[in-house]
Order: structure tokens, then C-alpha cells, then sequence
């Protein structure tokens, strides 16, 4: 009686498809008795397949939904593509050395003949090892079956998106990724994506470094272009910055994401912290940093509301919930792992 949706009265086309989809639930419920009995308690790599197959998947696939709420920049898109996408890049390379100074399958783009010491180009990499791509792909997903209990998974996690990262600095890359990211969003039927977004300076053969509202502007391009096929996409973007920073390159990031949302006030929708919340800084270490939101608001006119990410530790000592409500973070994007 007190659901949000008990006062809704269904139409006869509304009730018949209801009963069409509670009947493909009940045969997806004993195809898994048939099939997958371990289902529940599988991890879901082992079941994603299994799950993309059935008719209850394709039916709830082409649904209409409002938005993808939380991601972030580096995990956005497919990884098979990706790793398909950068082969053929006549400039991509790979990490294929096994020492500290950089992460085995680590990419990146460089100038012929300047790629530092341990790169090698991927496309011949791959050529000559053609089960490559397939440890390549292994090593940019979180697959669990290869963790093993003395893994920390925090930092294994983390290690994807370092693997990731430096391609999106280059500007051609940069471009076709969050296009494909864009349309594999649409292909589900979701319309608005807010992504935890990073911000920095990109490259190509042209300019060492572009200024940080190129990546702005590329994304703003994308989107009209898009719209032109796709009217009802929308993009947002939390200026996201790392909890292990200091205080002082915080406070420079909080007044860099209040620039840009005085600039781009319908683009730009708050601020956040990511990293490993039990290695990380506190929330409170940086009160100095809040203290300054007042000012900013002040000084721009305009309110950047936080979205932090807090909760996700094992340590019963940690803090950041309460501090995140005290601040008034968005409790509707944070990300509350209990």
C-alpha cells in the first residue's frame, strides 16, 4: 500500500504485457534450475553469457531507461573493441616488460621510433603472439577467477585503468572512444549519460598539449553529432579528482571545475573523489578544501554540489559516510558500497 507505484492502474495492452513478461521471468527462473542451478552465488563473468541469451535479457535490453548514472572515464566502452580499435593504430604500443617502472600491458601512443624502452608496437605484438590480445583483455577487465586470495584487489582494480588512461590523452583516440562509449549507451536504450570524468590535457601530432576545454569542446561536438540522429541524448560530467592528492591540488581542482562550470553550466554537474578509500585521505582531510565551496559559489555564481564516493573500505573506523551527508553530498549518485 505505501509503494510508490500501488496507486498505478494498468491498461488491458499494460496488463497483458505484464503477464508476458512475468511469464518469460518464470522460464528464465527454471532454465536456470535446468541449466545453471549455481547461478545466484556465480560470479557474474561466469553467468554473463548465460544471462545475454535469453529472451527475457532481449526484451529488458530494449526497454527504454533514463540514465547511466555512474561510470567513470576509463570504463566506459567495450574492451575488446578497445584493444581492436588501438591495433590499429600504426602509433599504439604496449608495456611488455615485467618491472616496476611501468604495468605489464600498460598502453600508450608515441612518435615512431620514440616509444620509451619496454614498448613495442601492439599491432605487432599481437602479429606475433596471437594469444596476445586474449591477455591483453584478461588484464584490462576484473575477471575473479584470475585473482587469487593473496591478490589485493583494490590495487589489481585500479590497474586497469591505468593501463587505459594514457590512450585517452590522445586526442584521435579520445574522440573515437567516447563516441563508441556514446552509441553503446544508446544501443541499450539509455539516453543521458553522467560520467566521472578526468580531466587533463590532450595530445596529437599537431600540439603537445591542448588546452583542458578541448576536451570539452570534442565531447560538445559529439554530442550535437549525435543528436542529430539520437534528439533525446544528454551528457553530464562530475569533475572527478584522487583522494590522494593534496590539499592544495584539490583546492586548485575545485576552482578549475568552478571555471569550467561558470563555462559549460549545463554540463557540468558537480564534483568527486575517487581512489582507494582505505590508502586515500578522508573525506575531512579536506575540510581547508570545503571550507572554500562558499567562496567559489560566491565568486562564480554558480553551485558545484559534491557527488563523493564514500563507504567502499573494511575499516570500522572509517568516517567518510557521515562526513559525505554532513557536506551534503548527492546521495542519489554517491556510491554507498555497504
Amino acid at each position: 500500500m505505501l509503494s510508490f507505484d500501488s496507486d498505478i492502474k494498468l491498461s488491458e495492452p499494460e496488463r497483458e504485457l505484464n503477464q508476458k513478461l512475468v511469464a518469460l521471468k518464470d522460464s528464465f527462473d527454471k532454465s536456470i534450475k535446468i541449466n545453471k542451478p549455481k547461478f545466484y552465488t556465480e560470479p557474474f563473468l561466469n553467468v554473463k553469457d548465460f544471462i545475454e541469451s535469453t529472451t527475457l535479457y532481449e526484451v529488458i535490453q530494449s526497454l527504454p531507461k533514463g540514465g547511466l548514472l555512474h561510470t567513470h572515464s576509463a570504463g566506459v566502452t567495450n574492451i575488446k573493441w578497445l584493444i581492436k580499435e588501438v591495433a590499429t593504430m600504426s602509433n599504439s604500443y604496449v608495456y611488455t616488460q615485467h618491472n616496476d617502472k611501468n604495468l605489464y600491458g600498460q598502453l600508450g601512443v608515441f612518435q615512431e621510433n620514440k616509444a620509451p624502452f619496454g614498448f613495442e608496437p601492439l599491432k605487432e605484438k599481437i602479429n606475433s603472439e596471437p594469444n596476445f590480445d586474449s591477455e591483453l583483455y584478461n588484464l584490462l577487465i576484473l575477471d575473479r577467477n584470475s585473482l587469487s586470495s593473496t591478490d589485493d584487489y583494490w590495487v589489481e582494480f585500479e590497474k586497469r585503468f591505468m593501463r587505459i588512461m594514457p590512450l585517452l590523452s590522445y586526442r584521435p583516440f579520445f574522440k573515437v572512444y567516447y563516441k563508441k562509449s556514446f552509441l553503446d549507451v544508446l544501443k541499450d536504450n539509455t539516453n543521458h549519460i553522467e560520467i566521472r570524468f578526468i580531466f587533463g590535457n590532450l595530445f596529437d601530432e599537431k600540439n603537445a598539449s591542448y588546452p583542458i576545454d578541448t576536451m570539452i569542446e570534442d565531447l560538445i561536438a559529439m554530442v550535437n553529432e549525435i543528436q542529430k540522429t539520437h534528439p533525446k541524448f544528454t551528457l553530464n560530467l562530475i569533475y572527478t579528482s584522487f583522494k590522494f592528492l593534496g590539499v592544495k591540488e584539490i583546492n586548485n581542482q575545485l576552482e578549475e571545475a568552478f571555471r569550467l562550470k561558470k563555462k559549460y553550466p549545463n554540463l557540468i554537474t558537480g564534483f568527486d573523489l575517487v581512489a582507494e578509500e582505505d590508502r586515500g585521505n578522508a573525506i575531512n582531510f579536506y575540510n581547508d578544501s570545503w571550507k572554500t565551496l562558499d567562496s567559489l559559489e560566491r565568486k562564480t555564481r554558480m553551485k558545484l554540489p559534491l557527488f563523493l564516493h564514500a563507504g567502499e573500505s573494511n575499516s570500522i573506523k572509517n568516517k567518510n559516510l557521515y562526513d559525505a551527508v554532513l557536506l551534503e553530498s548527492n546521495p542519489h549518485y554517491s556510491w554507498f558500497s555497504l
